[in-house]
């Protein structure tokens, strides 16, 4: 039978303290049982959710437990609002686009839509990690319209002059 290698264990008369393992058996050296190591805190979350703060060791009485909470099915006008609040850009690039479709002085509209979208687009990739609802969509959808006008514009333009 083999014997623990020389450390420190768990002092079997005082369960509190700490003694030295020579190998061949105990010594006199005693100490305090160590304070366990802090729990790793997890990443912080994105935003809208809560998250909790670090105690001191010697205020924690169990681990927390993180769970995540279910994800909730939100109303369209609710996605909305947070994707106007997220990327004013790409919602502004939406709304050239679309009032190019019904008047369009020079197509001045469909490249505000188009130049308005095209930057929500290359905001939505940033945002992508961020938040749920970044807009990407709308401003695809903005830049779409907008060449779609403009194109328009320009075909009824040309027969005009024909």
């Amino acid at each position: 039978m083999t014997t623990p290698a020389p450390g420190w264990y768990s002092d079997p008369a005082d369960g509190r303290m700490v003694r030295w393992w020579a190998g061949d058996g105990w010594t006199e050296h005693v100490r305090p049982f160590p304070e366990p190591a802090p729990a790793p805190q997890p990443p912080n979350p994105a935003f809208g959710q809560q998250y909790q703060t670090a105690q001191p060791s010697w205020q924690q009485t169990a681990q927390p437990t993180y769970t995540r909470e279910p994800r909730m099915t939100i109303a369209r006008g609710e996605k909305d609002r947070q994707v106007r609040r997220n990327n004013p850009m790409a919602y502004l690039g939406l709304v050239f686009s679309l009032l190019g479709l019904i008047v369009n002085p020079f197509a001045i509209l469909s490249i505000l839509g188009i130049v308005f979208s095209s930057i929500g687009w290359a905001k939505s990739g940033e945002l992508s990690s961020v938040v749920r609802y970044s807009g990407k969509v709308t401003a695809i959808i903005g830049v779409i319209l907008g060449v779609a006008t403009l194109a328009y514009f320009g075909w009824t333009f040309s027969r005009a002059f024909v």
